[in-house]
């Protein structure tokens, strides 16, 4: 007969042979941000911030676009064909030049010469060239270049506005009317801009004479 006393040992002899696994009871360890590194990190990323605020604001960038008088330096009747043969120079710019020279014809040939997009934009760098001419009371240079903005951006009100103006003090009553009944049609508002419209129109009725004619506003 078996003594059970020898059963038992033989029975934790056996189980003592097989390695003992160790079940880990703890998730591992998440990584924490300690308050006072958050804080020193903000800090340091509010101050970088502020030195290159400051530097920008003591080393201002420089603009890069040309300015216009830069643009338009040489852009006489005696200077313009030398000026436009510059090799630096943009198509664009040799419109405005040519444009602002009196060369209207040639600046029209250049304009056609242009893909649609780089067109609308030359148009509306000689209409901004062409508008403080305008208000200067040049009518002579601004009325023929107003002439071309309009016959590429018709329905620049303002363009069309200046280019009535232009021919109705220099006395050419049929393409004054012409534009500013156009420009009357396009714009709605009723301001000081319609209202020399409406009394230009009304002296060319009544047959004023050139030097009693309103152009512009007083200075």
């Amino acid at each position: 007969m078996a003594d059970p006393v020898d059963d038992h040992v033989s029975r934790v002899a056996q189980t003592s042979d097989e390695p003992l696994r160790f079940q880990p009871q703890v998730q591992p360890p998440i990584a924490r941000l300690r308050p006072v590194f958050v804080i020193a990190f903000v800090a340091t990323a509010a101050f970088a911030l502020g030195v290159i605020a400051w530097d920008m604001w003591i080393h201002p960038r420089e603009v890069t676009a040309a300015e216009p008088a830069a643009v338009l330096r040489g852009c006489t009747s005696l200077e313009v064909e030398q000026t436009v043969r510059a090799a630096a120079m943009s198509d664009i710019e040799r419109a405005m030049c040519l444009a602002v020279a009196g060369k209207i014809d040639r600046a029209r040939e250049l304009l056609h010469t242009m893909t649609d997009p780089m067109r609308a934009q030359a148009i509306s760098e000689v209409f901004n060239v062409a508008h403080p001419i305008a208000d200067r009371g040049d009518d002579e240079s601004a009325g023929p270049i107003m002439a071309l903005v309009v016959e590429f951006w018709p329905d620049n009100y303002m363009a069309v506005f200046h280019a009535g103006m232009a021919e109705f003090a220099l006395g050419h009553d049929a393409a004054a009317r012409l534009q500013l009944e156009r420009f009357l049609a396009m714009y709605q508002l009723h301001d000081v801009w319609r209202a020399r419209a409406d009394r230009s129109l009304a002296a060319m009725a009544t047959h004023t004479e050139l030097s009693k004619r309103e152009a512009h506003f007083p200075e």
